[in-house]
């Protein structure tokens, strides 16, 4: 008698939703004029290849969206050492960086439209 191989299964992959997109899509909902020259994954820095998540350019004000895509079992992306070089970095020329953890980006968005409101307003 033969043996049949079986093949393995393969296993469905479900990407991880990623934040900004999500953030972007509850500002569209509160109030699409605070999205009025945004820019996605700018590259702020003049040597390094760091971007920002979300990022207005003339205000410098910068959104980072922590978690995500970028996440991983040892803490993600955003909380390594190089992630807080490039946070202080940005603080150095004059940008002002909001952080957010995805439970906020999906719970209350309207505290972060608050905060970006604050900012371009201030």
């Amino acid at each position: 008698m033969e043996k049949v191989k079986r093949k393995k299964s393969s296993k469905i992959k479900i990407k991880t939703p990623d934040l900004s997109d999500a953030l972007i899509t509850q500002l569209m909902v509160i109030d699409r004029s605070v999205l009025s020259g945004m820019t996605r994954e700018f590259k702020f820095h003049p040597t390094r290849k760091w971007r920002f998540d979300l990022a207005w350019v003339d205000h410098r004000l910068a959104v980072e969206c922590d978690g995500g895509q970028r996440s991983n079992s040892t803490g993600g992306k955003h909380n390594s050492e190089d992630d807080y070089e490039k946070i202080n970095a940005a603080n150095i020329l004059g940008w002002k960086v909001l952080r957010y953890q995805g439970g906020i980006i999906i719970k209350n968005p309207h505290k972060i439209y608050e905060d970006i409101l604050e900012v371009l307003n201030g």
